[in-house]
């Protein structure tokens, strides 16, 4: 799976890819059963223009913005499936699609929704 997920997302190392999916895994233990749950990510960038473009694109797939305290950091929010691989290729798609926005992908967190 590793190897599948590197050659589909190249800008995102094997060993982040691990990574992902060992969080994922403990992710969905804590979460439990549910069909669907809401995930935070959050994205820093080198300049505003940079943050500003990739905002742009990933609303038009729709993800919402929320509001960050850090000036070059894009917090996107989406419901997804609660399913391993749509997960990882959720967070995968995001972490290499913001490598071409000279983006840093820090992580995601499961929302509230109470």
């Amino acid at each position: 799976l590793i190897e599948k997920f590197s050659k589909q997302y190249p800008a995102v190392s094997q060993k982040r890819i691990s990574l992902i999916l060992t969080t994922i895994d403990r992710m969905l233990d804590a979460v439990g059963k549910c069909d669907y749950i809401t995930l935070q990510h959050f994205i820093e960038f080198e300049d505003e223009k940079q943050k500003e473009s990739f905002s742009q694109i990933s609303s038009t797939v729709g993800y919402e913005m929320e509001p960050s305290r850090k000036n070059k950091e894009l917090i996107l929010s989406a419901i997804v499936i609660n399913n391993r691989l749509t997960i990882a290729h959720t967070i995968l798609s995001l972490s290499d699609n913001a490598a071409d926005y000279h983006g840093n992908y820090n992580g995601w967190a499961v929302k509230s929704t109470e």
